[in-house]
C-alpha cells in the first residue's frame, strides 16, 4: 500500500494519505524521505489521513520520526500541529502521549479531512493574532 505526501506550500501544510492496510514501515520510510528532501516542512502543520489505524505501530519508529522533526525543525521550535483524521474516541489521549516525543508539536484529531483542514485554518488564524513570543511557546 502506497503512502503519499501532498505538500501545500501556501498554507505551510502537508497531507499524508495512508490507505487501509498500509504498514508502519512504509509510513515511516515515506515521511522520513519527504522530510529529508523538504526539511522546511518540519515547521509546517501536517494532516495524517488514515483510512484505518495502523495495526503495527512502531513506538521506536515514532521516536525516530520525532527525532527527525527535532533535527530538521527551527530552534526554538514554532508551535505546530499534526491532525490525524480519525473517529477513535481515545485518540486525544494517545495524541498527548505522542506529543511527549515532539518539541512544541501537538497531535489532534478530526473526523474528516475537511474538518482537519478547518481546524488547522482556525489554529493558524489564532496563532497569527498572537505576538511572536507566544507563537514560540505555544
Amino acid at each position: 500500500m502506497q503512502v503519499t505526501t501532498e505538500p501545500d506550500p501556501p498554507r505551510r501544510r502537508v497531507t499524508v494519505r495512508i490507505p487501509a492496510g498500509a504498514r508502519w514501515a512504509t509510513f515511516e520510510a515515506t515521511v522520513t524521505a519527504f522530510l529529508e528532501a523538504h526539511p522546511e516542512t518540519a515547521d509546517w502543520n501536517w494532516v495524517l489521513h488514515e483510512d484505518a489505524p495502523f495495526s503495527d505501530l512502531d513506538i521506536p519508529g515514532l521516536g525516530r520520526i520525532a527525532a527527525l522533526y527535532r533535527r530538521l525543525g527551527s530552534t526554538p521550535a514554532p508551535r505546530t500541529f499534526t491532525v490525524v483524521v480519525t473517529t477513535d474516541p481515545f485518540f486525544p489521549d494517545w495524541g498527548r502521549v505522542i506529543d511527549m516525543h515532539f518539541d512544541n508539536r501537538r497531535h489532534l484529531a478530526a473526523p474528516t479531512a475537511a474538518a482537519a483542514h478547518a481546524l488547522l485554518d482556525r489554529l493558524d488564524a489564532e496563532q497569527a493574532a498572537q505576538p511572536d513570543s507566544a507563537r514560540q511557546r505555544g
